[in-house]
């Protein structure tokens, strides 16, 4: 017989037993130092698992808020996956139940089964055995109560096969999930009827506390019938309404295609009928502390949607979900947490907890049917273009001499060195977000701070940029959650928009405006290009929020008084006119002339999306007019009497600061065409005018940039250019951020957007006598 290995600590859950488990490993050659490090104690592992060595971390998300009917509640649920997408979805879910008045779930049983089994020498004592057995239900109900102060023996059910007496002992548990208080109290009642029995002259061969009738962990008809751990159903009605703003499918299309779908999964013997309400099910019980086996088991879901008047009535009912708020894992602190924020940890919680879990697989369940639907569920396959590996930068290599090759003569000699400052990050931008969907590589802003041989020390911000192929690739798996359509077109046209080329255009920019005097925008240090490894890359001065009046206030336009707004417009006024006479003679090739009509079928499909979302007659417009609509904004583009210049294309506080001496400083030149100026200037007051605004400050305004633009041509053309400038940033830019917003939740659309209609039926309004 071989020597079987003896590992340490065997046993044993005390913090020396780990350790010596751990170094057991080591000389095994296995090194597990990130498993060995967590928060989690000897005292936590107690009862909980044998042989600790540590722990595994999964991600956590939040899900919600969901409306729930009962109390019209607002609830949350953590959900610990590591399945992108998925709580994206299940909020998507979420937001289309709760805009059609909430869930509302109904607990119908808890029930929780053991079921021993006693073999015979013959069927006929077998089947004796078992009548003689329910007679003995009253005792068998006293031993098993007396071990636990929750379980409540409800029936004792007998079946008898051939030599085989199997005895179902069915409970109540309290808030506790039940598998081993029902051990414990079924072994105690069967010990005591087994002697019973044997005075009574049954013979039995053997006895055993399990023969697998209880459906533990396991899907089975008798569980679905008649209930093995909480049977719930959760229930909404959703309008057309809704399905077609935030699920972007219609009744009809939803209802045929389930229909279908349901006839295969009975051909197929399929379990139940669901989509994928496991996925939910898995999140809320890793990071509540369930019991993981009994997972599929509580997966075997029903769900079903029935036409109404004007919409769905969906449901999912999940007839066996072992769950529990007390005992086993549920005691860990981060469980507890993540208990108390469903409002469910402790005794009392039971039902609502299965009531929340209910609801959550539910919108996850009609996310995902109409993502199926819809068109939005396959994502395009991304193909990178590539044959072999891109040696991309990783961060062991974000050093002094990386930052070194940024530098220049004299800087880049008297460099001494350059470390990663820990330093905390305003937010991530709109196209890194966008670009992180599908980007694996190192991409983002990383605060470092220098030291030169002099002594003299400066922060630097480092700005790792995404391809403009990687962003339009982002933005295509967003389009792709929101309308199908819209991501077609995107592949088809994206390379048109101001996205392309994006990882090029800010350094260019930044180098540029160097040659102005006093430059509104960061100190310029260096760049790097290395097509080969896709790294680009710029060194920028940092801007300490500390030293700064106004940054990142695009959600608080209020604070920029009227002499700050006076100073963003003369700034970017400046850089026009600094563009208009020095650099048009072919400077900055990589900034392209803008020319929206060449991907008219994109704009208009984004259009399609905000026409949706707001339901103001523009957007319906825009997406309507077809070819000729486009056709007529190129014409009067052709018509416009204001010259080009280098315009920022995304003039707004966010991206807009004002330092304490009074000097402006814009940043983020990504999205940089060459445009007529009045394009910034209306972004900017789309952003920073109050809701509801009088005409008459939005002129004041205006006439401010026309006079700081030092413009070429009378007020009266340049306020009529304003007016084309105001449709096409609606049709380009705001449609965009409308359409983000289904997914996103950008919070100043509403505002930007009312402003910027507003603002265009202004100039559409003024006369020439007027003026």
């Amino acid at each position: 017989m071989r020597t079987y290995p003896t590992v340490p600590g065997r046993g044993h859950n005390s913090e020396r037993a780990r350790q010596e488990r751990l170094a057991y490993l080591k000389l095994q050659g296995y090194h597990l130092e990130a498993i060995a490090e967590g928060t989690l104690g000897e005292l936590h592992f107690q009862h909980k698992i044998e042989a600790a060595i540590g722990t595994v971390e999964i991600p956590v998300g939040l899900a919600g808020p969901l409306l729930f009917q009962e109390g019209e509640e607002w609830v949350y649920a953590p959900m610990a996956t590591l399945e992108g997408a998925l709580l994206a979805s299940v909020n998507r879910g979420a937001k289309a139940l709760s805009l059609s008045g909430g869930v509302a779930a109904e607990v119908h049983r808890q029930r929780m089964v053991r079921c021993p089994m006693v073999l015979f020498p013959g069927a006929g004592e077998a089947a004796r055995f078992a009548t003689w057995a329910v007679a003995q239900l009253d005792g068998l109900r006293q031993k098993a109560e007396a071990q636990s102060n929750h379980a409540r023996l409800l029936s004792m059910e007998p079946v008898a096969i051939e030599r085989s007496a199997h005895l179902r002992f069915v409970y109540t548990t309290g808030d506790a999930s039940g598998q081993n208080m029902t051990t414990a109290c079924t072994w105690y009642a069967m010990k005591w009827l087994m002697g019973k029995a044997s005075k009574a002259g049954f013979e039995p061969e053997q006895w055993v506390i399990e023969g697998n009738g209880s459906s533990d962990k396991k899907l089975s008809a008798y569980a679905q019938e008649s209930g093995r751990g909480i049977a719930v159903t959760a229930r909404a009605l959703l309008s057309s309404e809704v399905l077609a703003k935030v699920l972007r499918v219609k009744a009809p299309a939803l209802l045929d295609c389930m229909q279908y779908s349901k006839e295969l999964a009975r051909k197929d013997g399929m379990w139940g009928y669901n989509i994928n309400a496991a996925n939910a099910i898995a999140g809320v019980f890793a990071a509540t502390g369930q019991d993981l086996g009994s997972l599929h088991e509580s997966s075997g879901a029903f769900f079903d949607l029935e036409e109404v008047e004007d919409g769905v009535l969906a449901s999912l009912y999940l007839p066996n979900l072992v769950t529990g708020t007390v005992g086993g894992g549920t005691m860990l602190p981060k469980q507890q947490e993540a208990l108390a924020l469903m409002g469910c940890n402790g005794a009392g919680h039971a039902h609502r907890f299965a009531r929340l879990i209910a609801g959550f697989a539910l919108g996850l369940e009609l996310s995902t049917l109409s993502a199926i639907v819809g068109g939005q569920f396959a994502a395009v396959h991304e193909r990178m273009g590539r044959n072999k590996p891109v040696n991309w930068l990783v961060k062991a290599e974000l050093g002094t001499d990386f930052i070194r090759g940024h530098l220049a003569g004299d800087k880049a000699a008297q460099l001494e060195s350059a470390q990663l400052a820990a330093i905390p990050l305003a937010g991530e931008g709109i196209l890194s977000g966008l670009s992180a969907r599908v980007n694996r590589k190192l991409t983002g802003l990383f605060p470092f701070r220098l030291g030169y041989a002099n002594g003299r020390t400066a922060l630097a911000l480092l700005k790792l940029k995404p391809t403009g192929h990687e962003v339009l690739s982002g933005l295509r798996k967003m389009a792709r959650a929101i309308e199908p359509q819209l991501a077609d077109e995107l592949e088809r046209g994206g390379h048109l928009t101001e996205y392309e080329g994006c990882h090029l255009k800010e350094g260019a920019v930044y180098r540029a405006l160097q040659g102005m005097e006093c430059p509104p925008c960061p100190l310029w240090l260096g760049g790097l290009e290395e097509e080969a490894r896709e790294l680009y890359s710029i060194l920028i001065e940092w801007l300490p929020e500390g030293e700064m009046k106004l940054f990142n206030t695009e959600q608080e336009p209020w604070l920029w008084g009227a002499d700050d707004i006076a100073t963003a417009l003369d700034g970017i006024g400046r850089v026009h006119r600094f563009s208009r006479h020095q650099l048009m003679a072919g400077a900055l090739p990589e900034v392209p002339h803008f020319a929206p009509w060449s991907a008219a079928r994109l704009y208009a499909a984004f259009a399609a999306v905000a026409a949706q979302e707001s339901g103001h007659p523009f957007w319906a417009g825009a997406a309507e007019g077809g070819p000729a609509y486009w056709r007529s904004l190129e014409v009067r583009r052709q018509q416009l009497a204001t010259p080009k210049a280098l315009v920022h294309n995304d003039f707004n506080p966010r991206n807009v600061a004002l330092r304490r001496d009074g000097r402006l400083c814009i940043y983020d030149w990504e999205l940089a065409m060459w445009n007529i100026p009045q394009r910034d200037i209306v972004e900017w007051l789309s952003f920073i005018l109050p809701t509801g605004f009088k005409p008459g400050e939005a002129l004041q305004w205006l006439r401010h940039a026309y006079a700081m633009g030092g413009q070429p041509v009378p007020w009266a053309a340049w306020l009529k250019d304003a007016g084309y400038a105001t449709e096409e940033y609606l049709l380009t830019r705001v449609s965009f951020y409308l359409s983000g917003n289904v997914l996103a939740d950008y919070p100043f659309v509403e505002r930007v957007s009312g402003n910027a209609l507003r603002l265009l039926e202004v100039l559409n309004g003024v006369s020439k006598e007027a003026l």
